[in-house]
């Protein structure tokens, strides 16, 4: 590999950039991604990027003739797939170009989150938050959405269901456990499968031991079984079109009483007013933690937005410290494996989108 071409933003580190010119001949960084030369562009062989695919003033992937890896600093690919100029390419029939994301990066953060967003919402955090800078008045008995005084909910015991049981699945599922909670999952097979791709060592769950049963996410009766078994959801699916509104009301409302949904995956797994519906129609009184939205970012003045038993937070549980690090580093890998003929790691499916 001679040429990499970088739009990443904020600008790679010094350290960064000597590290990846150990494997370039020349490295090219234009972060605010615009005004790249043309030249550059014609001769580029790996395209390190995020989701928003081509840079400014550039009209189609075709321009980079000499392609052969575009590496993606993020785990969604489906910004890039939708391009209109990269789905022209992957549809003729000379596509010498393999996509990898950095999908694995993000457990050490935004697993995390999902935790700290259940426990906010089983200490009740947001309401004394609100009482500390509303009123500013000891309440020791502020009462919950049913009028009952003030208690502390327990992990101990609750049944957790994870849709999805990727690398943020299952590092979720690692880490709840610890909390004694009861794990259950399901994922488009239903099967025990092994993780795959660049995974942080000592994070995750392997081989799939620690949900006590699996589901499907595809068969319909398979997913409403999961979810009335949950206390807790918790959803870390990609953007495709086989996730999109895979949730909605009726499903929502078959967890448990006083319930939580955790979505840290993609918004178009439900829609908003599907989930509006179920906060306010329903007879579990669920409570929901979002990092993302339908639509995103979700409007101003959203009714969302103020609603007393929901925690929103603008897509931003994986912008972690050292992420550009560790995809420079997934990048590395894939450059040593090109090298020698292996298989890339993070490989993404253009069909699947993941």
């Amino acid at each position: 590999m001679a040429i990499l071409l970088s739009t990443i933003s904020p600008p790679l580190s010094q350290d960064n950039i000597q590290r990846l010119k150990e494997h370039f001949d020349e490295v090219h960084s234009f972060p605010n991604n615009k005004d790249v030369p043309i030249e550059i562009i014609n001769r580029a062989d790996v395209y390190f990027c995020l989701k928003r695919g081509l840079p400014e003033g550039v009209s189609s992937f075709k321009d980079f003739k000499s392609l052969k890896l575009i590496q993606l600093s993020c785990a969604g690919a489906n910004d890039l797939i939708d391009n209109p100029s990269f789905a022209e390419l992957t549809n003729s029939n000379d596509l010498n170009i393999v996509v990898s994301n950095a999908s694995g990066l993000h457990v050490t953060c935004v697993a995390p989150y999902a935790i700290a967003c259940i426990l906010n919402i089983y200490h009740r955090l947001p309401e004394q938050l609100l009482n500390q800078v509303n009123k500013q008045k000891w309440i020791d008995d502020l009462p919950d959405h049913h009028g009952n005084r003030y208690k502390v909910r327990s992990l101990r015991g609750k049944t957790v269901g994870i849709l999805g049981y990727g690398h943020l699945g299952r590092e979720c599922a690692r880490l709840l456990k610890t909390f004694g909670c009861r794990i259950i999952a399901a994922n488009t097979s239903g099967e025990r499968t092994q993780d795959s791709g660049f995974i942080i060592p000592g994070t995750g769950d392997f081989d799939a031991t620690i949900p006590e049963k699996m589901f499907s996410s595809k068969d319909g009766n398979s997913l409403r079984e999961m979810i009335s078994e949950s206390d807790i959801l918790i959803s870390s699916l990609p953007w495709t079109k086989q996730t999109t509104n895979i949730l909605n009301a009726d499903l929502l409302c078959l967890l448990n009483q006083d319930g939580v949904f955790v979505n840290i995956g993609r918004g178009n797994v439900i829609e908003t007013s599907e989930l509006m519906k179920a906060l306010n129609e329903g007879s579990n009184t669920i409570s929901a933690a979002l990092d993302v939205t339908d639509p995103e970012p979700l409007p101003n003045g959203h009714k969302l937005w103020t609603h007393p038993r929901v925690l929103i937070t603008p897509h931003l549980s994986g912008e972690a410290e050292l992420e550009f690090e560790l995809a420079t580093d997934i990048l590395i890998e894939n450059i040593k494996k090109i090298k020698t003929s292996q298989e890339i790691i993070n490989r993404v499916d253009l069909v699947k989108g993941y």
